[in-house]
């Protein structure tokens, strides 16, 4: 494992591991990773943020493959798929802010807006609800 650099992005499972005294060992600002679940337990995440690492959530960084994807269900359009993973970096700026504003890590802040937005997805529509009162 590279320490002593401001950056890592590792595809590796659990890369980073449930060992926190080693966590300061590493030596790094910001871990950013391609693999899903990047962090052995999700605890980790504080030990990162008490150590001064800035960890983006794997699901964040990644969230550009699935997103293309998804654009696939509605008859793809490039422009459009360039345009919604374009709001990462938005989203990201979103999660980072709240991490600060509310003393959590960016793991917690990025698992809070993923469940508001699941709750609003799951909220009826003014016009669904119109249609299913008749």
């Amino acid at each position: 494992m590279l320490s002593g650099h401001p950056l890592t992005s590792s595809a590796r499972v659990g890369w980073v591991d449930p060992d926190h005294d080693a966590v300061p060992d590493l030596n790094f600002e910001i871990i950013v990773g391609g693999a899903n679940n990047q962090l052995a337990t999700p605890e980790v995440a504080g030990t990162l943020a008490a150590a001064g690492t800035l960890y983006i959530p794997d699901f964040l960084a990644n969230a550009g493959g699935i997103i293309n994807i998804a654009e696939e269900a509605n008859g793809y359009d490039h422009a459009r798929a360039l345009r919604a993973v374009g709001r990462i970096r938005e989203t990201t700026s979103t999660v980072l802010g709240r991490a600060e504003a509310r003393s959590i890590t960016p793991l917690a802040a990025a698992e809070d807006l993923v469940a508001e937005r699941l709750d609003a997805a799951r909220r009826p529509t003014p016009s669904q609800m119109h249609t299913e009162g008749r």
